[in-house]
């Protein structure tokens, strides 16, 4: 019979404080046969707006694992006629042909064309960084109404730390519960929660692992009777299209209005600004000041890739000692030279450029030091590091040791990489 996902006709059930909209499945690839029920649970003042009619959320939460593993997806509920077509005549038939790792397959099961009814608000993802604070506020107060962002969603979609375990999942669920609900409150937006095992796929991916427009476009689709606009918070500016499968990013101006469908508009917010002109957008606003966390934890390293970024760009602009709340800007100054040395070898284009180009428009010195680290120290230290970061042993090793401390990494990022080397999602 071959690979095969079956998407049973989904369900609500529900508990003394929540509501789940859940599907059976069934998956058959490698050798394995998988029965899992999927999930999607909210609090039950939101349960009214989950939809069980159709299989789009299913389907597009699995359609991707679908691809990588040569699956055609056999669903019992109608999917949306639009969202079908769209899927078929150009995501699958264009990420099959362009990367490597995935496979066209079928849908096969009855579309509808019925739009279901929406209340029809608008509202984008929220993970306290950059992007999403930048869709959130560039969004509140728009002079068209039916376009002002009234709604942020928290999703477990396999992006940031989850996907690892279920344990790890929720700890990082109740933790930025916890720390987003005054946030939002004080942006004046509600706060949709949305819990799920969806995040838990990527322990069978090897492509396009990780929270991506389409598995999150999963959640939006779950909860269609309540959203009617949704602004995905774009990493990159409109013309940075690429389809090498380096980052998902890259392909978002492409697949995010395939998400689309009748009564449910997906918007690539954000891709009109590049990133330095995003942190110049958000940088005096208050809340930001003292919220902003762009780590994938509840609070900033200060030493990783998006910490390192972040603080750059702000010290491009002038404004990093207005973040002294959410980042050792102190250490940071210390350490200047070297900080900027490992901000240019560790990130990628166009990051680094529009930093650069930001501290010359704004007279930002950046020392010599800071290139002769980066061409003397960084950039082969780098190098090796990422040759051996498959080697589990290596890096468990380099982290039980301390090395990553040594080198100038820090404590708190030592600290995480050793936990998740042993698997405790620390």
């Amino acid at each position: 019979m071959g690979n095969y996902i079956t998407i049973g006709t989904p369900y609500i059930s529900e508990s003394e404080e929540h509501m789940r909209l859940n599907a059976e499945t069934v998956w058959c690839f490698d050798g394995l046969v998988i029965h899992n029920t999927l999930f999607f649970e909210v609090e039950k003042k939101w349960g009214g707006y989950l939809i069980c009619d159709r299989s789009d959320a299913f389907v597009l939460a699995l359609l991707e694992l679908a691809m990588e593993k040569k699956c055609d997806i056999k669903y019992q509920a109608p999917l949306s006629e639009t969202l079908k077509y769209q899927l078929e005549q150009y995501f699958i038939t264009v990420y099959s042909r362009k990367l490597k790792g995935l496979s066209p397959i079928k849908l096969l099961g009855k579309t509808t064309i019925e739009v279901p009814e929406s209340v029809g608000v608008a509202g984008t993802g929220f993970s306290g960084g950059v992007d999403s604070f930048y869709s959130v506020l560039s969004h509140l107060d728009s002079v068209y109404p039916s376009k002002r962002v009234t709604h942020v969603l928290l999703a477990v979609n396999g992006a940031a730390l989850t996907g690892m375990s279920e344990a790890i999942d929720q700890r990082w669920f109740e933790d930025l519960k916890y720390k987003f609900f005054p946030i939002t409150k004080e942006l004046g937006v509600e706060l949709v929660c949305v819990n799920s095992n969806i995040s838990l796929l990527n322990q069978y991916k090897k492509t396009l692992k990780g929270g991506d427009c389409i598995v999150t476009s999963s959640f939006v689709h779950a909860l269609r009777k309540l959203f009617g606009t949704y602004y995905w918070a774009s990493s990159y500016e409109a013309d940075i299209l690429d389809f090498t499968g380096e980052d998902p990013c890259f392909m978002e101006p492409f697949a995010v209005p395939l998400m689309s469908v009748e009564g449910l508009r997906f918007y690539h917010s954000g891709c009109e600004a590049n990133r330095v002109e995003k942190v110049a957008y958000i940088a005096d606003n208050p809340i930001v000041q003292k919220s902003l966390t762009v780590c994938g934890e509840s609070e900033n390293c200060g030493y990783c890739v998006k910490c390192l970024r972040t603080m750059t760009e702000l010290y491009s602009l002038n404004k990093l000692e207005k973040f002294d709340a959410v980042f050792n800007v102190e250490e940071y100054k210390r350490n200047l030279s070297s900080k900027i040395a490992r901000e240019l070898v560790m990130d990628h284009l166009p990051f680094t450029t529009d930093i650069l180009a930001s501290m010359e428009q704004n007279n930002v010195h950046v020392p010599i030091s800071s290139y002769l680290k980066k061409i003397f120290i960084f950039t082969p230290y780098y190098f090796f590091k990422k040759k051996l970061r498959n080697n589990k042993v290596f890096m468990k090793l380099w982290y039980e040791k301390g090395w990553s401390e040594r080198l100038g990494e820090g404590r708190r990022r030592e600290e995480v990489m050793k936990a998740r080397m042993e698997g405790k999602g620390k």
